[in-house]
C-alpha cells in the first residue's frame, strides 16, 4: 500500500497520477490507514512542525512490527537563511538533536548521514549576506538546467566519495531507523 498525506490542498495538483492516493489532512492522530506500513517516509517534514515529537509518535503508530523509518531534515542551526522562513521551517535539526526524539518515540537508528556538504559553505556565505545587508525573504528561483544539472551530478558525486565516509556536517541529514526491538 503507497499512500501520500498532505494538509496543504494547494500543493497537490487535481491532475496529479497519484492525487487519488493522497489524504489532504493534517499528519496527526487522526490519520489512521487500513493498515500498517512496512516503511513510513517523512522527507523533509519534520521541521514545519510544531510538534515533531507527536509526529514521530504517530509514525511509530502507523508501523507494523519490522516497519522502518526514513527521514530527512534541514541540518544545523547556523545554516539558516532567508529560505528557511520562507518555508516555514521552525528548526534545523543536528544528529544531536534529532535522535533523541527518534528514541523517544520508540526508534533505533540503524543509518544516518549528513548530506549536501559542499552546501555548507554557500548557506554560511548567503546567511552572511543577508544578515549584513539585511535581505527579506524573497522567494528562491530554480537555477537553469545548464547550472542545476551539474549540481545534481556534483551532489551524487560528493555523496559516493564524502558521503562514504561519513561526514560530521552538511545542510541536511538523512535517518533511517526502525521500530525497538525490530532488529
Amino acid at each position: 500500500m503507497v499512500d501520500g498525506i498532505e494538509p496543504d490542498e494547494a500543493l497537490i495538483s487535481p491532475e496529479g497520477t497519484h492525487r487519488a492516493r493522497i489524504t489532504i489532512a493534517p499528519f496527526d492522530k487522526n490519520f489512521r490507514p487500513r493498515e500498517h506500513y512496512s516503511l513510513v517516509l517523512m522527507l523533509d517534514v519534520l521541521e514545519h512542525l510544531d510538534h515533531p515529537d507527536e509526529a514521530l509518535e504517530h509514525a511509530y503508530s502507523l508501523l507494523g512490527p519490522s516497519g522502518a523509518l526514513l527521514l530527512t531534515v534541514p541540518a544545523f542551526q547556523l545554516l539558516w537563511t532567508n529560505h528557511d522562513t520562507i518555508n516555514h521551517h521552525r528548526v534545523r535539526y543536528r544528529r544531536g538533536t534529532l535522535n533523541p526524539l527518534l528514541q523517544r518515540a520508540g526508534f533505533k537508528t540503524l543509518d544516518e548521514r549528513y548530506w549536501f556538504q559542499w552546501t555548507c559553505p554557500v548557506k554560511l556565505g548567503i546567511r552572511v549576506y543577508e544578515r549584513i545587508f539585511k535581505r527579506p525573504p524573497t522567494a528562491a528561483r530554480v537555477p537553469p538546467v545548464w547550472i542545476n544539472r551539474p549540481l545534481f551530478w556534483f551532489s551524487r558525486a560528493e555523496q559516493r566519495t564524502l558521503g562514504a565516509i561519513g561526514m560530521p556536517f552538511g545542510s541536511s541529514l538523512m535517518v533511517y531507523c526502525v521500530k525497538q526491538g525490530a532488529v
